[in-house]
C-alpha cells in the first residue's frame, strides 16, 4: 500500500463560523491550503492517515492497493467492517472517506505498483506517503520518490514499535541513507508471525498524517533526515538524526526489487514487513545513546 498527492485545487471541509469561533487556537484549514493530491495505501497505516487527510481537505487523493479487505486485518484497519470481507480495499475506502468529506477528489486505484509502471502512475504527484507492508515496494517507493523529486513519508510498525520519517524533501535524505541494503527475508516476520498491536497501527498512520499535512501546508518543523522511534510499550520516544550518505547518486533508474530484497515471487510476499523491523533497526537501536 503506498499514498501519493498530486498538484490541484484543495477544497477544505466547510467548517461553520459558529464552530470556527469557538476555539480561535484551532488550525483554519480554509485559510492553510494543501494544495497538493495524496495517493496512500489503505491498510492499517493508511486507514488513518487516509482519514485524516481527507478531513483535513488536502484535495486529491488517489489510493493505491491491490488487496482485498481480510478478517484477519479488521483489529487495526479501522476504515472496514465485517460487512466489506472480500472487497477490494482501495474501492471501499474511497466510498467511504467521500461520505467523510465530498469536496475531496479521491480515486482508487488497484493497481500493484511495480517497476515498469510506478513513474507513469506517480508523475505529477507532490506527495508519497509510503504505507507499505513489504521492503521490495519500499525500495521501489523511495527511489521512484528521487527520480521524480517528490517527498516521502514513511513508517513502518512491528509489535510494539513505530517508526516515522520524512524522507526526500528538497533533497534531504532518503530510505536508503538509512538502509542502504533490505535484511534478509528469513530475517523478517511477517504479521502473523511477529503480531503487532493493533492501535499502534493508528497511532503511527495518526504521526504519518501529521507529517504530510506539515509538509504540504508549509508549518511546523517536519522530521526531515531525522526517524522518530516509538515504543508503544512503555511510550518512550526518540529522535534520531539521520547521516545524509548522498545516496541519491547511486538511484539512476529502477531495478527488480524482488530480486534486490531476495523476496518471494509475489503470493505472500505482499504480506511481509509492516510489521518488520530488520536487523538494521537492531543495529540503529543501538546507536540511539550517541546521537
Amino acid at each position: 500500500m503506498s499514498i501519493c498527492v498530486r498538484a490541484g485545487l484543495v477544497k477544505p471541509r466547510p467548517v461553520p463560523d459558529t464552530e470556527r469561533n469557538k476555539d480561535t487556537k484551532t488550525l483554519d484549514y480554509a485559510s492553510t491550503p494543501l494544495d497538493a493530491n495524496t495517493l496512500l495505501g489503505a491498510g492499517g497505516l493508511g486507514c488513518p492517515v487516509l482519514q485524516y487527510l481527507v478531513a483535513a481537505g488536502v484535495g486529491h487523493i488517489a489510493i493505491f492497493d491491490h488487496d482485498n479487505v481480510s478478517l484477519s486485518n479488521l483489529q487495526r484497519q479501522i476504515l472496514y467492517t465485517a460487512a466489506d470481507l472480500n472487497q477490494p480495499k482501495a474501492q471501499v475506502a474511497a466510498e467511504k472517506l467521500r461520505a467523510l468529506n465530498q469536496h475531496v477528489q479521491i480515486d482508487p486505484f488497484a493497481n500493484q505498483l511495480n517497476a515498469s509502471n510506478v513513474l507513469g502512475l506517480l508523475k505529477g504527484f507532490q506527495l508519497i506517503i509510503d504505507c507499505t507492508d513489504n521492503f521490495p515496494t519500499r525500495y521501489l517507493l523511495n527511489d521512484a520518490s528521487v527520480l521524480l523529486d517528490v517527498p516521502l513519508i514513511y513508517a513502518s510498525i512491528f509489535r510494539y514499535e513505530g517508526q516515522v520519517a520524512v524522507f526526500n524533501y528538497q533533497r534531504s535524505a532518503n530510505y536508503r541513507d538509512l538502509y542502504p541494503l533490505p535484511p534478509h527475508p528469513e530475517a523478517v516476520p511477517n504479521c502473523e508471525e511477529g503480531g503487532v498491536l493493533g492501535a499502534l497501527a493508528g497511532i503511527i498512520g495518526s504521526m504519518q498524517a501529521n507529517e504530510a499535512i506539515k509538509v504540504l501546508a508549509g508549518i511546523g518543523d517536519p522530521l526531515v533526515n531525522k526517524l522518530l522511534i516509538l515504543d508503544s510499550f512503555t511510550m518512550d520516544s526518540q529522535i534520531i538524526q539521520i547521516v545524509d550518505k548522498n545516496q541519491r547518486k547511486n538511484i539512476l533508474g529502477l531495478i527488480d526489487y524482488d530480486d534486490f530484497c531476495n523476496a518471494p515471487k509475489k503470493n505472500n510476499s505482499h504480506e511481509r514487513s509492516n510489521c518488520a523491523r530488520t536487523k538494521g533497526h537492531e543495529r540503529f537501536k543501538g546507536q540511539l545513546s550517541t546521537h
